[in-house]
């Protein structure tokens, strides 16, 4: 029998939050941040370098364990790496950055940061030492042990023992027993004993080696003392990575490296959304070329190729300067520099003996100061780009070295992109997906764009506690797009599926909430749910859901009369096998669908929506729902038409 579902006109939102949002009281470190903000812009996968710091911050460390509790005992980049989508990573951490920004000076301190990695090597390193498994395990109660200095003022202390109901029980154990007496700690379970100890004596609370002998007392104060001495060394390694060269840490300069990064980010990932466009070799050099002439202001750009058989630059076939050879041995150009260096090199060419004379005769044809030359390439450069600029933008350029860089071996991936592709014939299809590429290239820029624009707007919506369901759904759809482009740009029939565990209850409620914006002006088309309470969560792709519901929303908003009404139900029943079924049906009161066309519904074919359906949205929705192993029905007369897709409960 068929419960009753409840009626109601749509609600504002109660989603849950979205991955971003996760966690909002806990923030990462500005410089954890800007160093993945610069590991991430313009790359494709997630790195090995960005999973080992994801795992070096304890509000990122906990927002992973949160998103992938299997990860708790595997808790090493390694194992991070194939669960780890670089986009989700991007969408993730560039709102975090934005937060962390507008709670300045209340982020974390240095301080608290080398006590959170000291912490969790001690714990790592005496759990390899006394066989106590897992060590990874220790490593996170370390990481995590002083957590609630991560937290907005005002936040609960306890917190950093109850964010993680699903990371473990003896995690959960070791942190909130961390501080009972050490009486008591002596009878407690190894990880909790282990987490006293390494914070006592990274702390300095009392006499850590005394606490040691009496919580461990297999470990003797010689092997403390040497892993405690191997514990500074590394923590001091990974500070000076994280401070840089120049070692400012105070809140202003760490205020300033992040805005940098961030700033960074945005031109390297326009950079990347261009290159990546890009079919052929030829387009590729003149995008870059566009990119060093209208971003950076470098005057007559260049590209040369390097020559490993005779060891010379030359100009890429069709560029200026035909003719040019730089015999890389000997040579003091800047284009020669920069292939031996493998950083960026800037040369002022006021004095012109000091520089060569090739450097020289090329800032003069540009009218220009100076002479910038970036490698191409990652370790073993491929070439050089070489153009002129003035002398106070070299001076900007300086500044900006890490970013040149970077744009210098995206370029160069790009490259070896286009060279191990396989020979393209011009087919249709090859053209419909070399256009696609083009629009993909065009439209990422503006999508880009919005999205900042929408973080800046939902991180200040929420300091002034303010919900932001609306930008959520936002973002979502806008992150759909590229995906979709990028589908079709790669000749699939569709995104490759996902499955998780999805909640119809709050699907239902968020594409009400879309399709409400699309009713057109003039028009008077409401649309009401009707969800049966405790809905069971299914297993299913959730972006391919939400577009074939989306689809059929749409289309009974459009079948609909002036005066119209789309109903979305969801529901469960049971079958005949005993089993249970989730059912969404959408529903309209228009005139219904003439039989003819329901005899071919599901065929693609022009759009009839005055009154009908759409035949390619509807081969769409039938497409989808097999692929999600669904099944969907319509029933249609008169009075309107209702389409029905089912499923089978997790």
């Amino acid at each position: 029998m068929k419960s009753s579902p409840t009626t109601q006109v749509t609600q504002p939102s109660q989603t849950p939050p979205y991955d971003d949002e996760r966690m909002p009281a806990l923030h990462a470190h500005p410089l954890v941040l800007a160093l993945l903000l610069d590991e991430l812009g313009g790359g494709d996968a997630a790195s090995r370098e960005i999973s080992a710091w994801l795992l070096r911050d304890p509000a990122l460390a906990a927002h992973l364990l949160d998103k992938h509790p299997e990860a708790l005992t595997q808790a090493k980049p390694d194992a991070l790496l194939e669960r780890l989508d670089n986009d989700d990573l991007k969408r993730w951490l560039l709102p975090a950055a934005i937060r962390v920004l507008g709670r300045f000076p209340a982020s974390a301190s240095l301080r608290d940061w080398q006590a959170s990695i000291s912490c969790a090597l001690l714990c790592q390193a005496m759990a390899r030492q006394l066989g106590y498994p897992p060590a990874n395990e220790a490593y996170l109660a370390g990481l995590l042990h002083n957590l609630d200095r991560y937290a907005d003022a005002g936040a609960p202390g306890s917190r950093r023992a109850a964010i993680l109901p699903a990371a473990g029980t003896q995690l959960s154990c070791a942190l909130q027993a961390q501080d009972e007496d050490d009486g008591r700690l002596a009878e407690a379970l190894p990880l909790g004993r282990l987490l006293r100890v390494a914070r006592a004596v990274v702390n300095g609370e009392g006499d850590g080696f005394r606490l040691a002998a009496k919580l461990l007392p297999e470990l003797t104060p010689d092997d403390l003392d040497d892993l405690r001495r191997q514990v500074e060394t590394a923590t001091t390694e990974l500070l000076r990575q994280l401070v840089g060269q120049d070692g400012q840490n105070d809140i202003l300069a760490q205020r300033e490296r992040l805005n940098t990064a961030l700033d960074d980010y945005f031109r390297i990932e326009q950079a990347h959304a261009a290159l990546a466009a890009t079919t052929t070799e030829a387009e590729l050099l003149a995008a870059v070329l566009s990119l060093l002439e209208n971003q950076l202001r470098l005057r007559q750009p260049l590209y040369l190729v390097h020559d490993r058989a005779t060891d010379t630059l030359a100009p890429f076939p069709g560029s200026r300067h035909a003719g040019l050879r730089i015999r890389l041995p000997g040579s003091n150009s800047a284009a020669a520099w920069a292939m031996s260096s493998r950083v960026p090199v800037i040369f002022a060419t006021q004095d012109a003996e000091s520089v060569s004379l090739l450097d020289v005769q090329l800032a003069r044809l540009a009218d220009a100061g100076a002479v910038i030359a970036i490698p191409v390439g990652e370790r073993n450069p491929i070439g050089v780009l070489l153009g002129c600029v003035d002398l106070p933008q070299a001076q900007n350029l300086e500044r900006a070295s890490a970013y040149l860089g970077r744009l210098g071996r995206l370029f160069g991936r790009e490259m070896m992109r286009l060279r191990a592709a396989p020979a393209a014939t011009e087919s249709a299809a090859e053209q419909l997906r070399a256009k696609a590429r083009r629009a993909a290239h065009e439209i990422n820029n503006p999508l880009g764009i919005a999205r900042n624009y929408l973080a800046i707007l939902g991180a200040q919506l929420a300091e002034q506690g303010r919900p932001a369901d609306e930008l959520a759904i936002i973002r979502e759809e806008l992150d759909r797009i590229p995906r979709l482009l990028q589908a079709l740009t790669n000749d699939e029939p569709g995104l490759a599926m996902r499955r998780e565990g999805c909640d119809l209850t709050a699907l239902v409620r968020d594409l009400t909430k879309v399709a409400e914006s699309a009713v057109p002006a003039g028009r008077n088309v409401r649309i009401a749910t009707r969800i049966e309470p405790g809905l069971p969560v299914i297993y299913s792709d959730a972006g391919k859901l939400r577009q074939m519901l989306l689809n059929l929303i749409l289309n009974a908003i459009e079948a609909c009369p002036e005066e119209g009404l789309v109903g979305v139900d969801a529901y469960t029943s049971i079958d005949l096998r005993g089993a249970r079924q989730v059912f969404i049906a959408v529903r309209d009161n228009g005139g219904g669908i003439a039989p003819d066309r329901l005899a071919r519904l599901y065929e693609p074919s022009g759009s009839d929506k005055g009154g009908q359906h759409a035949g390619l949205g509807l081969a769409i929705v039938k497409t989808l729902a097999t692929e999600l192993g669904m099944t969907v029905a319509c029933r249609s007369d008169n009075q309107g038409t209702t389409f029905q897709v089912a499923t089978t409960a997790v």
